[in-house]
């Protein structure tokens, strides 16, 4: 018996450890999204899969949250009544720190690269450049000189910014805020607000021409094979899986499911439970519960292998 322990016992241990990260890795988490509500005052929650409504206040006690982006299992969310940027538990929906970033100036716009998030100031006319973890600012950034900023989106090392008063999309060096010469700033739009980049595309919404356009990332170019769908009304904020690109209307409080390749309207109400003059949403997975339950049965397992090695040696 105790040769069989000497053994057998870690090499069961490595199976039993290897059979449960099999099951566990393919469904590690489920996608949900995640919108805010500006009037109220909520981030809700919902199925990716269906638009189904999860949680109608899944955040609660905001002050008109605008711009939000997760980063790190959490969501950060910008309350623009109180000008400070609050972090909550993606899979809880609790407080971690309420004003992580305080002192803002009519914030509105929310994104991240990485462990750094930038947010835009509509009445200063800036972009702030935050450390996700601590709030302390970024000192290596230097804000960009624009009118009235309103969305932002960050990928790489490029920060595209929408501008509403001058109604532009402009590119800068997310590490030091300089302009990028390559860039041909989009201009004639119609009070641009939330952006969002997927490759080499760039998608943004014409808040107050109803529609969405669709341009080259990189040169500013507009994708004339992408058409505005109809029926949109105040489109605020982008999220996108594969290629279904979702748009919040904050003028009929739903959201909206296009190709992102042509703008074809996939499903006009993909979500219409919950909201209340939604802005910006984003899509983020979470651990599944059966995952959690697999990983404290595995390691009670390994527990008792561990014990049974040691009084069999």
């Amino acid at each position: 018996m105790k040769s069989f322990a000497v053994a057998s016992l870690p090499a069961l241990a490595l199976a039993v450890l290897t059979a449960l990260t099999a099951l566990t890795a393919p469904t590690a988490r489920a996608q949900f999204m995640y919108a805010t509500n500006g009037t109220g005052n909520t981030i809700s929650e919902y199925q990716l899969s269906s638009g189904a409504l999860v949680n109608a206040n899944f955040v609660t006690g905001l002050s008109t949250p605008i711009g939000l982006t997760a980063y790190g299992g959490n969501l950060y969310v910008v309350n623009r009544g109180t000008n400070t940027i609050g972090e909550y538990s993606s899979a809880t929906g609790a407080t971690v720190n309420a004003s992580l970033v305080a002192g803002l100036s009519n914030a509105t716009g929310l994104t991240h690269i990485g462990s750094t998030l930038y947010v835009t100031n509509n009445t200063s006319g800036t972009v702030g450049a935050y450390n996700a973890t601590t709030g302390a600012a970024v000192s290596s950034f230097t804000s960009p000189t624009l009118t009235s900023p309103t969305g932002l989106f960050g990928l790489g090392n490029t920060l595209w910014v929408s501008d509403g008063n001058s109604n532009t999309v402009s590119a800068y060096n997310a590490t030091t805020g300089a302009v990028l010469s390559g860039f041909t700033p989009i201009t004639g739009l119609s009070t641009p607000a939330g952006l969002f980049v997927s490759g080499s595309t760039l998608y943004i919404a014409n808040y107050a021409g109803n529609t969405i356009a669709a341009y080259n990332a990189t040169t500013g170019g507009a994708i004339a094979s992408f058409t505005s769908p109809a029926r949109l009304n105040q489109p605020a904020g982008f999220a996108l899986s594969g290629n279904d690109l979702f748009v919040t209307n904050h003028g009929s409080n739903t959201i909206s499911e296009v190709d992102a390749t042509t703008g074809a309207i996939i499903n006009a109400n993909y979500a219409t439970s919950g909201l209340s003059a939604p802005y910006h949403i984003v899509i983020y997975g979470v651990p599944e519960p059966g995952t959690w339950a697999l990983t404290l049965v595995g390691a009670g397992t390994l527990a008792l292998l561990a014990s049974a090695y040691r009084r069999a040696n």
